[in-house]
């Protein structure tokens, strides 16, 4: 019903806010009657659009957020628009649907708040980690008294949700099957068919009400774990998560919703409406327990308490807008800082941190060294120290000091590194300046400009050139007032190339910039030469102080010690801290091997065999061992070994689960034989507590809590493993390849691949062995290789290392061959469709999981693994063809579909070199009319396999091969380019390739070689690429030329080549002109003349030639180099040309280089008007008088520039311009201050020149206070 009863937007008291139309839908059919619309009043910023009505006696304004926009921030715009137009609304709804926490509550339950928080609003504490404010929000009173009001009459009565119902099916019959029924036809979606016995859904004819804990965010949940731990960290009070109600701060309201899901990642839509209108229908309910009283505004209210609440109105919502845009920004920034890099120590500072025995390390902290380090600018603390003495757990404590130091002083930047044999093994350097540069940059108070531009140049392609990393790197340190770099264990860094450019970087900004630089090490000696050399290092060594030992000790004894330990412990703690020498693994290790002890005795005894002498770790490790094995039946042994050999030997490290689900998996020799690919089943309860097998090792095992991974104890731990592999964990390639091949063959994986976004991921969260099996059984099964060697030496030169008895594990793939596994699992089609799914599936982003080949053989996933000995065995059946192609999946540099390959081309996609040589020794064809042929040279151009590009060439020939360049995102010259491959460029051209040959985007070789921004300008190549006759100006789809890449890189070498071989710029097109103008400014600044020359010559073919741009002409004038300005004003610079705040030249060349006498010369000559007012109204001579006062207290001697300026008004009086401040009256027309004498010009008679005339002194206090003296 509607109502054409005239309303201001001041009658309207109750505000309902929904997040989506369906939500708005239901609620608007719960009017009683439906108001006209009013136009908005004057200028208004509110983008809401309102549907008016009543119920009951409430006014009733009904908004709906925008289409796609959700999230508490939308809801705090949302409301405070509301507020904005509505003054005279009270109460707030935010009604529609949710997700509920079962078993608390059923889907088609509604929930209404009671209180409500935001579950993803906290804060990270000094160790990085989250935590959360527990902050509550609650309705008024007057709303909590309506829900007393309005269960007491459900409790009586009932709801009246059938009146409903039926009303809504009259009034609304198209809308009837959808709103009324589940999922449109009365029946339950399949993914919750189960819940239609489930005694927590609410019946069709009945309407369960729940009052408690909403928690709010901003971010769909949709997985069953992150819902629960939400409930768990909020006390297990939650009842509802939704993405809306955080955003009603500081509004009254209450917020209703209808149960659609359980937050879980079963996609089901069948609910929403079902349950958007029983949350609409609860929602009147409660509006008409609410008395009218509550909502109005009384009518003796006078004007000014009036316009008070508005005002109060007014600030309330611009501090939603504020919140609003801080929290777009604040989340903008967050993406663009986990673009930079996804690497975060903070997880690894907080293990260690946290495992610290409270109280120690003081002393380093207390130390003159470090006191000195900490308060003063420019130092550099190296900390070298011996394989566990503790340093990464120091390095942790200083880390912390630091940051709580200067927590509250945001002009300080912190960064930090660890590194470790097995986390940094895949770092390149440009890892750690992008993680240097995410930490500095998270820690400003705003997102810095250059990151902001970097990003904006870089996000779509790729990661940014290690030149513009460390500019921007350079430009984010220069805001800081002081900088702290540290950095742990510089002896585990991945290569010695890589630490020689992060340190030779490091000490850079040190001596640029005076960072302050802390670093630890094992005794390297080049390490220790490379501070040495900085002549500003100052050593200190690190020893586990005695102190510090026995104080980790004491804490160990007291929480996990006998009785017989913890009486006796001041002996144990003198013995083992004198044993340790200064170790703080071996007090680790030593109280491991007591710990247990439950005698005097047995603790004297394990005393008394602790190892000293240079084996002293071999001999912990190889005591542990033993110590394993006595401890453990034959089963739990083998399975301590087992995890020891996974630890040892995996690829990367792992994750608990992953751990776990490799141990569990068991299946016996008979059922692997019998089955095939795809029956396999795992037993999840044969899972093991990772708590257990932590026990089962005896300490050489940790779990780092906060990154989730278990590891070794320590890097000496996993060094001596590897050193003694072939002892201890002989054939482990093997049988984890074996291991790997069988979990990737279970029964989950037999359906195939799933297109489907959250289906994938479901598949990776359930099967958590799955993504390592993925990528790394080819790494497993090509090691394997390797083993058999080793084991048939394992006796001669392990055995006698080790002086524990060898026990070997019991795999239960031990009777399993390697080879026929693979081979099954390769001709398993679904299995190994699932598979080639998830190796090149990019899992971050959710257009990319159909980026797979959707066909590829057997044959063609050996080739790409290099997998040699797999390839033989398949061509052995002769049904197998080499030459055959697989459908999709081998891109180039370059974002274009996928294309076909064979198992040559797959060997070179995988950078198997000696895979591809050995297909081509077997008979790969090479043929130009087969692109696949193309695509294999293209890539062993790309990788720089010289000796196949030489063979597929002479292969190639009778079909011309090198002349062919279709697909062209293959032609070998542009891929061989993009990564600097000088000799292949050579033979390439040498043999015939087309060298102006273009890609998809119609880049040439010339072009890639200037532009290509994974790589720096190699310009030896480009003067080759010239000299073999490439064209320099050919024009790419981006509007790039050779010229204009070499222009944005600040090439001048490169740029003096192509101008001097004819390159032009066309001066036609804006962006043209743009580029021009870039290119002078930084010759100019540069003071290169030449290029300056060059480049105004570069548009001469232009029909339109364009003048210098004033910030050209600026830069000349700032860097006071007279020959390049004269040069540019020569070439049609205006010398009125107008700079930031109106500056002609003359005022800028007066203002910021006062002392240079030719340059302000120059331009007088030119024509400069020395009356030009700028932005401010100050004028040259203005300015003159100020850099004059100036120049006599700094020294300067400013008397000739002033007296040019002062002759040159004399001399456009003469020739009839008016001047600026002439005198009224004949007699003195100005007074200047030179070099502290007093001088004016005097008009003679007869209409003769203005000449300056010295008349006496002035003190220095006239000139200061009377410019005139």
């Amino acid at each position: 019903m509607s109502s054409n009863t005239p309303k201001s937007h001041k009658d309207y008291t109750i505000g309902w806010i929904c997040a989506l139309p369906k939500e708005q839908t239901a609620a608007i059919s719960m009017l009683d009657a439906r108001h006209p619309d009013l136009p908005k009043s004057g200028p208004s910023k509110d983008t809401n659009a309102y549907t008016l009505g009543s119920i009951g006696s409430h006014n009733v304004a009904i908004t709906c957020l925008p289409m796609k926009c959700y999230g508490t921030n939308q809801a705090a715009k949302s409301a405070a628009h509301m507020l904005s137009t509505f003054p005279s609304i009270r109460i707030g709804f935010m009604v529609g649907i949710g997700a509920g926490v079962p078993p608390k509550v059923g889907l088609g339950d509604v929930v209404i708040s009671t209180e409500w928080t935001q579950w993803d609003f906290g804060k990270a504490n000094k160790d990085g980690v989250f935590e959360h404010i527990n902050k509550r929000y609650y309705p008024p009173e007057e709303l909590l008294s309506a829900m007393s009001k309005l269960k007491s009459e459900h409790d009586l009565w009932g709801m009246k949700i059938q009146q409903y119902l039926e009303d809504f099916r009259f009034n609304n019959p198209g809308l009837a099957a959808k709103y009324t029924t589940i999922g449109g036809e009365g029946q339950v979606g399949k993914d919750y068919a189960g819940e239609s016995e489930n005694p927590n859904l609410a019946a069709h004819n009945d309407l369960r009400v729940h009052y408690g804990l909403i928690a709010s965010g901003n971010q769909v949940v949709k997985d069953a774990q992150l819902r629960d731990s939400i409930d768990d960290r909020l006390k297990n009070e939650v009842l509802c998560i939704e993405m809306e109600a955080a955003g009603l701060v500081g509004f009254p309201a209450v917020v209703l919703r209808g149960i659609c899901d359980y937050a879980d990642s079963i996609k089901n839509d069948l609910w929403q409406e079902y349950a958007a209108l029983r949350a609409a229908i609860c929602a009147k309910e409660l509006l008409k327990c609410i008395p009218p009283s509550s909502t109005e505004i009384a009518s003796s209210q006078d004007l000014k308490s009036v316009l008070m609440e508005v005002t109060k109105l007014k600030h309330l919502t611009e501090e939603f807008e504020r919140k609003h845009n801080l929290a777009e920004e604040s989340e903008t920034n967050r993406k663009i800082a986990n673009w930079l890099t996804t690497i975060d120590y903070r997880s690894q500072q907080g293990d260690f941190f946290n495992r610290r025995q409270p109280g120690t390390g003081e002393w380093l902290l207390n130390s003159p060294e470090y006191q000195n380090w900490l308060n003063a600018a420019k130092q550099i603390l190296f900390c070298p120290g011996i394989p566990g003495a503790g340093k990464t757990i120091l390095s942790s404590i200083v880390i912390d000091n630091v940051v709580d130091r200067f927590s509250l002083d945001t002009s300080v930047g912190i960064a930090y590194i660890y590194f470790n044999f097995k986390g940094s093994s895949q770092l390149q350097a440009d890892d750690l300046f992008l993680s240097l540069l995410k930490q500095l940059t998270i820690s400003q108070p705003s997102l810095p400009d250059c990151v902001r531009k970097v990003h904006n140049e870089y996000q779509i392609s790729c990661k940014p050139p290690r030149k513009t990393i460390l500019a921007t790197l350079h430009n984010v340190i220069a805001l800081c007032s002081r900088v702290f770099i540290l950095v742990d264990a510089l002896d585990e860094c991945p290569s010695e190339s890589i630490l020689s450019i992060f340190l030779e970087e490091l000490f850079n900004m040190h001596r640029t910039y005076g960072i302050n630089i802390f670093a630890t090490s094992r005794y390297i000696s080049n390490i220790q030469d490379k501070f040495s050399g900085t002549g500003s290092s100052v050593r200190f060594e690190v020893r586990a102080s005695d102190e510090d030992v026995r104080s980790f000790l004491e804490g160990q004894i007291s929480q996990l010690g006998t009785k017989a330990l913890k009486i006796n412990k001041e002996m144990i703690k003198e013995r083992i801290s004198k044993a340790a020498q200064g170790m703080f693994l071996l007090a680790q290790l030593y109280f491991e091997s007591i710990q247990n002890k439950p005698t005097l005795k047995k603790i004297k005894a394990a005393l008394d065999s602790l190892p000293s002498g240079g084996r002293v770790y071999d001999t912990a490790y190889e005591n542990i061992m033993d110590r394993i094995a006595e401890k453990c039946n034959a089963e739990l042994n083998n399975m301590a070994n087992q995890v020891l050999a996974w630890i040892t030997c995996a690829a990367r490290p792992l994750t608990t689960a992953e751990i776990q689900h490799a141990i569990a998996l068991e299946l016996d020799e008979t059922e692997i034989k019998e089955l095939e690919p795809g029956e396999y089943q795992f037993d999840p309860d044969n899972i093991p507590e990772i708590d257990d097998l932590v026990s089962l090792c005896c300490g050489l095992i940790t779990v780092d809590v906060e990154s989730d991974v278990v590891r070794l104890i320590h890097y000496t731990a996993q060094e001596y493993f590897e050193r003694n592999r072939p002892f201890w964990f002989p054939q482990a390639h093997s049988d984890i390849a074996k291991i790997c091949i069988i979990y990737l063959s279970l029964e989950t994986f037999e359906e195939g691949p799933s297109l489907d976004r959250e289906q994938f991921n479901e598949r990776l969260w359930q099967n958590a062995l799955y993504d390592y099996a993925v990528m790394n059984w080819g790494y497993h099964a090509r090691e394997s290789l390797a083993e058999d060697a080793c084991s048939m030496v394992a006796e001669t030169t392990c055995s006698g290392t080790p002086k524990s008895t060898r026990r070997e594990i019991s795999w239960f793939t031990k009777e399993i061959g390697l080879l026929p596994l693979i081979i099954r699992f390769l001709r398993k089609v679904n299995i190994r469709c699932s598979y080639v799914q998830a190796m090149f599936a990019d899992k971050r982003w959710p257009w990319r999981v159909d980026r797979f080949p959707s066909d590829m053989p057997g044959l063609h996933v050996a080739a790409y693994l290099g997998l040699n000995q797999v390839i033989k065995e398949l061509l052995m059946d002769q049904a197998t063809d080499i030459n055959t192609k697989s459908i999709g999946g081998i891109y180039s540099y370059y974002y274009e579909r996928g294309r076909d390959g064979t198992p040559l081309a797959w060997a070179l996609y995988g950078e198997r070199e000696e895979t591809a040589k050995m297909l081509l020794e077997r008979g790969a064809e090479v043929n130009a009319k087969d692109e696949c042929s193309l695509i294999a040279l293209g890539l062993a151009a790309e990788n720089g396999y010289e000796d196949i590009v030489k063979l597929l060439l002479e292969r190639g020939k009778e079909t011309n091969l090198i002349a062919c360049n279709n697909p062209p995102a293959f032609v070998p010259l542009l891929l061989a380019t993009s990564r600097r491959h000088r000799r292949i460029i050579r033979l390439l051209i040498d043999t015939g390739a087309d060298i102006n040959a273009t890609s998809p985007f119609g880049e040439t070789a010339l072009i890639l070689a200037t532009g290509n921004i994974l790589h720096d300008i190699d310009e030896e190549i480009v003067e080759y690429l010239i000299n073999r006759g490439a064209y320099v100006n050919t024009l790419d789809d981006f509007n790039k030329t050779a010229l204009i890449n070499a222009i944005f890189r600040n090439n001048r070498q490169i740029m003096r080549l192509l101008l001097n071989n004819g390159a032009v710029i066309d001066c036609e097109s804006q962006h043209a002109i743009g580029v021009r103008h870039l290119a002078l400014v930084q010759a100019v600044k540069a003071e290169d003349e030449e290029i300056v020359g060059l480049l105004l010559n570069a548009g001469v073919g232009a029909k339109h030639n364009v003048c210098p741009h004033a910030q050209v002409l600026k830069a000349a004038v700032l860097q006071g180099n007279c020959g390049i300005l004269k040069l540019l004003l020569d070439n049609g610079g205006d010398t009125e040309a107008r700079n930031e705040g109106r500056k002609t030249l003359l005022s800028v060349a007066l203002e910021s280089a006062p002392g240079n006498e030719e340059i302000v010369k120059l331009l007088l000559t030119r024509g400069a008007d020395i009356e030009a007012e700028d932005a401010d109204g100050r004028t040259p001579l203005s300015i003159a008088r100020e850099a004059a006062k100036k120049g006599y207290q700094d020294g300067h001697d400013h008397e000739k520039i002033l007296k040019m300026l002062l002759e040159k008004r004399a001399e456009m009086e003469d020739a009839g311009t008016p001047s600026e401040g002439e005198a009224e009256t004949e007699g003195t027309l100005v007074v200047d201050i030179i070099g502290g004498k007093k001088r004016e010009a005097t008009e003679l008679p007869e209409g003769g020149s203005k000449k300056l005339r010295l008349e006496g002194d002035c003190s220095h206090e006239e000139l200061a206070s009377n410019s005139s003296c």
